[in-house]
């Protein structure tokens, strides 16, 4: 599973084994961005 962040300028990916921890990491960075909420694709 992969997590895509992108942030003004500037996009990381993240691969992760488990969903469980991709889904942490998602949310962790939402709630660091200010976001409302995560876009699975």
């Amino acid at each position: 599973m992969f997590v895509r962040v992108v942030e003004k300028d500037q996009e990381i990916a993240r691969s992760f084994n488990q969903e469980s921890f991709a889904l942490s990491f998602a949310e962790g960075q939402r709630i660091r961005l200010g976001l409302a909420k995560v876009v699975r694709l």
